[in-house]
């Protein structure tokens, strides 16, 4: 693995429409506040990636969260992928020499379980109902350890019941 650090989040939110495959006003703020918050907490992105638009996987919302950082990073995003053709992805962020920096992996909440563990960090169950959620997957040290994090960056947003840290050996 050539990144450093591979952090991976769920989408913003959503809106109660079912048909809607965009962000809520809540998700494009989040979205925002999000591109902040990465820049400034990763001054080493070098790719990001989100689940892209294909067959069963109509949802926008994915690249709509990811797009302000890609923005204020003059990064293109990877989006080739849909949201179940994860292995992917993963396969594109295991091959690639990112020259020890961070990768951003934006994805759809039931599917990032099974990709973090593709990762190496282990299968963790998503926390239920969140948007507002960091997994950090940190391979300085040579192993994969897995973080999760609150993003505190909302009214509304709060912390996690226990943060729990795993190295993966």
């Amino acid at each position: 693995m050539s990144a450093e650090r591979i952090v991976i989040l769920r989408h913003g939110e959503k809106t109660s429409d079912l048909k809607d495959q965009n962000l809520s006003v809540r998700g494009y703020e989040r979205a925002a506040a999000l591109s902040v918050l990465l820049s400034h907490g990763y001054k080493d992105i070098v790719a990001i990636c989100a689940a892209g638009i294909g067959p069963g996987s109509p949802s926008e919302r994915p690249s709509e969260t990811i797009a302000p950082l890609a923005a204020k990073l003059n990064l293109v995003p990877v989006e080739s992928y849909p949201k179940d053709q994860w292995s992917g992805a993963v396969q594109q962020i295991q091959q690639t020499d990112y020259t020890n920096g961070t990768v951003v992996l934006c994805w759809v909440h039931d599917e990032i379980p099974d990709i973090a563990n593709a990762l190496g960090a282990g299968m963790h169950p998503w926390p239920d109902g969140r948007y507002d959620v960091l997994w950090v997957l940190d391979y300085s040290s040579g192993s994969c350890v897995w973080n999760q994090k609150a993003q505190l960056l909302m009214y509304g947003d709060t912390e996690l019941a226990a943060v729990v840290s795993d190295p993966i050996q």
